[in-house]
């Protein structure tokens, strides 16, 4: 069943994705089944999305955005601890990358600070997080999980000078 507050504009790309996957090399079809997934996920689609990560970890069993998108699937249906495990397993993947190349790829970087904190390793998600936002000032969820670490830290104020750019953008 899809997601009723799904944005408009991942249907046609679900459709585009399709057409990708059905022509595409077995790489080239690997990444879009991963982006086919995420949108899945985001409709609410979880058993389809569940047959492209599998698919996915046939030949990428590592890959930390799938096991990322695994998580969420998980914790829909209320397997938080798998879901942990699972947050655990990508973190390990991605922190095989090179720390110079995390820190000028924003994808990597924000998967890395979300992984960090999904696994409540706050201190580790911060300089992440933060350093994303300075790559892309106008993402909310990353400034709402900075915002977050600040309230923690009982920074209140900090929090709110976080998250207002995101306010005044509409977030």
């Amino acid at each position: 069943m899809a997601c009723s507050k799904a944005p408009i504009y991942l249907w046609p790309l679900l459709r585009w994705l399709n057409r990708i996957c059905s022509k595409a090399s077995t790489r080239n079809c690997s990444l879009s089944r991963l982006g086919r997934a995420e949108a899945l996920v985001n409709l609410n689609r979880d058993d389809e999305a569940f047959s492209d990560l599998t698919a996915i970890w046939s030949t990428r069993e590592q890959d930390p955005q799938a096991n990322y998108l695994y998580a969420l699937i998980l914790t829909k249906i209320g397997d938080a601890d798998k879901a942990q495990k699972v947050l655990e397993k990508a973190a390990l993947g991605l922190m095989s990358f090179r720390s110079e190349y995390v820190r000028r790829h924003p994808p990597s970087l924000l998967l890395m600070g979300i992984l960090h904190f999904g696994n409540q390793h706050y201190d580790e998600a911060f300089p992440l997080l933060d350093r994303y936002v300075q790559l892309d000032p106008g993402n909310a969820a990353a400034r709402k999980l900075l915002a977050a670490i600040m309230l923690m830290r009982d920074l209140p104020a900090g929090a709110v000078d976080i998250l207002v750019p995101a306010l005044k953008n509409g977030a």
